[in-house]
């Protein structure tokens, strides 16, 4: 009997999902679509980008926040910090498509969105690292420590062959204070979302 239900409950479980993936895929080909047509031309364009970015951190900060209620320990502290990651970067999004939409007027640098993207990525983090259990033996712990200066490694390389080269010279051409020109988003993620 209870396998019977077990087997029920999995089948009413991947009909969810597959749902609810159904749901995401269709969401981001249309996503994808007004990005590449502009059916709204560009005006149009600027509120479906800001209230699709807002729409997709609020729905992650949900998700993860389901899913802190549905785990124990150290899990339930990864989710909820992702959670509240994704939170804060839906308030930095709520504050930008504000200047954005609202009051049409360019983005101001600093601003009170930059709390909101600046404070989800040491969340995010903290909440990766909620997941990570130590490695077991010498060999392992260098493995572990040599792939990850590898991916980082890497990741640098390939953002300072993107942009970060050129905001560098940018920010040393410039009249604003280092840290301003540094934390200005890259032109490729400025280019990205607009």
């Amino acid at each position: 009997m209870g396998s019977v239900l077990s087997r029920a409950r999995l089948r009413t479980e991947w009909r969810t999902f597959a749902f609810v993936a159904s749901l995401a895929a269709i969401g981001a080909a249309a996503f994808a679509a007004d990005a590449v047509f502009k059916p709204f031309g560009i005006p149009g364009r600027a509120v479906v980008d800001n209230l699709g970015q807002l729409l997709v951190a609020v729905i992650g900060s949900a998700a993860c926040a389901w899913k802190a209620t549905q785990t124990v320990e150290k899990e339930r502290r990864g989710w909820t910090l992702l959670a509240l990651s994704a939170g804060a970067w839906a308030s930095g999004q709520v504050a930008w498509a504000y200047y954005a939409l609202a009051l049409n007027t360019p983005i101001p640098f600093p601003s009170v969105a930059d709390v909101g993207f600046l404070g989800a990525a040491p969340l995010a983090f903290a909440g990766v690292l909620c997941f990570w259990n130590a490695p077991r033996g010498t060999a392992t712990r260098w493995n572990v420590w040599l792939d990850g200066l590898i991916i980082v490694l890497s990741l640098a390389f390939t953002e300072w062959a993107l942009d970060l080269k050129t905001t560098v010279i940018a920010a040393n051409q410039s009249t604003d204070s280092p840290i301003t020109a540094y934390l200005t988003p890259p032109t490729w993620l400025q280019t990205f979302s607009s």
